[in-house]
């Protein structure tokens, strides 16, 4: 009943689509001697500054932009080159735009804003690492030429800052009606008003798709995740060693996007058995140890149970995402070795036609 992602019988699709966005006439470099925040030109540097909108003061709800100083108000970020330098690693953030919601990091310029969904920009900056080879990727780009010590030869990045922009939004259906919701930028009481509408029985909305939306309140856009990431989630990360890179792939930046969505679905499966099977130790947050209360979960006959005095427990349930359709069965007729055929695929679409360069990371098999 309730497949997330699943190509032929899903209630639940999450679409994202990204692409590199262009800095071309959004690069502001600060007056000699500016100082804003924590950063400062002096003498010798500017400040650069990256147009993509302003920041919003999440201290408060609705717009709230935040004036940066010795810029103003629609600079999205601002990046010192001498930084650089003592930067050894990838330096990544991540800020966010709901539609039509007063929660925001980020109020995007409207070539940027995409109807019913969320946006996150997402940038990356190379700082001081060097490659050893040539680098294509549009994100990766590392074109300079450096002569460091007789016949070594590296490559330094070509602009110090390059942004990712990645469109979200859901859908909820009925697979047995095959009627459907519009999309949405997440989760929200809409989609239990439209219960009715999709053919479901007052009884499913109220035993399913209510506490399925409850579940899915923390589905956060993807720049939430990759900002509590940070360097740490790029795959390019793991083929560096003390500022010197391995070759990577001339579509490196598709390859991030989609392991940042993967990454984002593992944890919608946590969170939805969490809700499905109840509280869990607070000693090992990860195990979720099914109680007597009905009301800690709202599966009443669930799957499994998991008991366990070692301090580490590694479990992989392979179909979690299924937790919840199949929590009225009988747990005694339901085999983990069923579960594995029952995995949804990762399905993803193209999200509005203003990105250029857009990027589907479907994954047909």
């Amino acid at each position: 009943m309730l497949g997330f992602n699943h190509p032929e019988n899903f209630t639940v699709q999450h679409r994202m689509n990204c692409s590199v966005l262009d800095v071309g006439g959004r690069i502001f470099d600060s007056a000699l001697n500016t100082r804003t925040g924590n950063y400062y030109a002096n003498y010798s540097s500017r400040l650069r500054g990256y147009e993509f909108g302003s920041l919003n003061d999440a201290s408060e709800s609705g717009y709230n932009p935040v004036h940066t100083e010795g810029f103003g108000v629609n600079v999205t970020e601002v990046y010192n080159p001498l930084s650089a330098i003592v930067q050894y690693e990838y330096t990544v953030s991540g800020i966010y735009y709901i539609w039509n919601s007063d929660v925001r990091t980020w109020n995007p310029t409207l070539a940027l804003r995409v109807m019913n969904a969320s946006t996150s920009l997402i940038g990356i900056s190379a700082n001081s690492i060097e490659y050893y080879t040539p680098q294509h990727d549009p994100v990766f780009l590392a074109l300079i030429i450096r002569d460091v010590a007789p016949g070594v030869r590296l490559y330094a990045p070509i602009q110090h800052r390059s942004f990712i922009g990645c469109a979200e939004d859901m859908q909820f259906c009925n697979p047995s009606t095959k009627l459907c919701t519009g999309f949405i930028a997440e989760p929200n009481s809409e989609v239990i008003e439209a219960g009715g509408r999709l053919g479901w029985t007052k009884a499913q909305v109220k035993e399913i798709i209510q506490p399925y939306v409850q579940a899915l309140t923390r589905f956060h856009p993807l720049a939430v995740m990759v900002s509590a990431r940070g360097a740490s989630g790029l795959l390019a990360s793991a083929v560096l060693q003390q500022r010197y890179s391995a070759d990577l792939s001339e579509e490196q930046w598709k390859l991030e996007v989609r392991n940042m969505f993967e990454t984002k679905h593992t944890a919608v499966k946590f969170m939805l058995d969490a809700h499905a099977t109840g509280a869990g130790l607070e000693s090992i947050p990860n195990l979720r140890i099914l109680t007597n209360n009905p009301e800690d979960g709202f599966c009443k006959k669930p799957l499994y149970v998991i008991n366990t005095s070692e301090p580490y427990t590694s479990i992989r349930f392979a179909a979690l995402i299924v937790t919840i359709s199949l929590c009225a069965a009988d747990s005694q007729d339901v085999k983990l070795a069923d579960l594995d055929k029952l995995t949804p695929n990762v399905a993803m679409s193209s999200v509005g036609s203003e990105w250029e360069r857009g990027v589907d990371v479907s994954d047909p098999n």
